[in-house]
């Protein structure tokens, strides 16, 4: 292989292939010489392609998610007048992307992201694919991360048959889908405040085909008072999940499993685990950190954690 010349195309005819060498080299085959046609130059990514002052060009992205045909990248302030530009480059360089937006921040108490369309169709509604399953999501009125979608399966794998599970923020409900659609036997509560994460979340039942999923609009703080307790409670809320830790406690079974989510630097993890294992004992029961665990990056200093939290 370090003999052959990757900037230039195999050739054929009707019966041989002819492969372009760097230099002659006895194989049993005869050589012969040919002109051949240039392989180009890959495209390795978006930054390939776009236009930007080149003190600029350090400051490109290096990533960004995409949510079914939806490229969502957060763009920094020195490059928001070269949006349209960056836009343009992801659609070349992706051609499963009919839509950019540029991602402001997660915003409000429903936890929507800030999107404005930069280029591509002026839509912000998405059909994403994930191991299996459809999820529908409008990016500018429900919360939806591509990037739980592993975090979805572990915890889907630790379901037994008929276990009652709280979804406590279940958005448009990936985790509750998910454990419904592999774990049949189980049955779901899938709870949300905002009403068009509730209505894809019901959009989203209808087309993966589950039945042992409840949704159900309003605050968590109404609703569970009145529900039997569970035997897994699951806390996706990464910036307000302390505030809820209590509710959760109280509304689980002993012997019950917290999946408790926050974004942390490693040094608050740590002192979180400390005010978690404070606020169990305050209740007069135990825990037992199964596992805390980097769900994935979230800035330079802090990482999205999840706290597996077996209670007695």
């Amino acid at each position: 292989m370090d003999n052959f010349r990757k900037d230039l195309i195999v050739a054929r005819d009707e019966e041989n292939l002819f492969f372009p060498i760097l230099k002659s080299v006895d194989l049993g085959y005869e050589i012969k010489e040919l002109d051949f046609e240039e392989a180009g130059v890959a495209i390795r990514s978006y930054i390939d392609l776009v236009d930007v002052p080149e003190d600029l060009e350090p400051l490109l992205p290096t990533s960004f998610d995409v949510i079914g045909e939806i490229a969502v990248i957060k763009i920094p302030d020195e490059l928001k007048e070269h949006s349209s530009a960056i836009g343009k480059a992801i659609l070349e360089a992706n051609k499963s992307v009919i839509t950019v937006v540029s991602d402001e921040g997660v915003m409000g108490d429903f936890r929507v992201r800030d999107v404005q369309v930069i280029t591509g169709e002026d839509s912000t509604k998405a059909y994403h694919k994930e191991f299996g399953m459809n999820f529908a999501v409008d990016l500018a009125k429900a919360y939806f991360s591509p990037r739980l979608a592993t975090e979805r399966q572990r915890v889907t794998r630790m379901v037994k048959e008929g276990e009652l599970i709280i979804d406590m923020f279940c958005g448009v409900g990936p985790f509750s889908v998910t454990i419904s659609k592999n774990v049949p036997g189980s049955k779901i509560f899938g709870i949300d405040s905002n009403p068009d994460a509730i209505k894809n979340f019901m959009e989203n039942i209808r087309m993966n085909k589950v039945k042992n999923v409840i949704p159900m609009e309003g605050d968590v703080r109404e609703l569970m008072s009145s529900m039997e307790p569970a035997d897994r409670i699951i806390m996706d809320l990464p910036q307000k999940s302390f505030e809820f830790f209590e509710l959760a406690l109280g509304s689980l079974k002993e012997g019950g499993t917290i999946h408790y989510y926050e974004i942390l630097t490693e040094v608050e993890a740590q002192e979180r685990e400390d005010d978690l294992i404070s606020i169990v004992q305050k209740q007069g029961r135990k825990m037992e950190l199964e596992e805390r665990r980097i769900v994935h990056g979230y800035s330079p200093t802090q990482n999205h954690y999840v706290f597996d939290i077996k209670v007695f």
